[in-house]
């Protein structure tokens, strides 16, 4: 952003005031996050390593459920929900809360699909 930011003055996009308090704000922001990241310091590089693995697992649970028996399908119930209710013509999950934030947000595209 600072980038940005000075080739917006150099091109006179912006006059030198602008860019000075803008480059404050920037630098006050810049501040705040080293400082936020210094004090999330303490995370284990295990427990990265085990949400790295949740969400591959995540992505890729489609896939293994159409290529799996049914002794594997329930145990990917087992993994990704705590309790199943069976209704008349419905199977309804309470996701465990790392399937259920995943579950929120739309799957992750790794291209567009237009390109062969």
């Amino acid at each position: 952003m600072n980038d940005r930011l000075l080739n917006a003055f150099l091109v006179g996009a912006i006059d030198e005031p602008t860019f000075d308090a803008k480059r404050g704000t920037l630098r006050d922001e810049l501040a705040v996050i080293e400082a936020s990241l210094a004090k999330d310091a303490t995370v284990e590089p295990s427990d990265v390593r085990a949400a790295l693995a949740v969400f591959e697992f995540s992505q890729k649970i489609p896939k293994i459920w159409r290529d799996s028996n049914m002794l594997e399908k329930r145990r990917i119930l087992e993994t990704v929900s705590l309790n199943r209710v069976l209704g008349d013509v419905t199977l309804e999950l309470e996701k465990r809360k790392p399937f259920d934030e995943l579950a929120k947000r739309p799957p992750i595209q790794l291209s567009r699909g237009d390109r062969i």
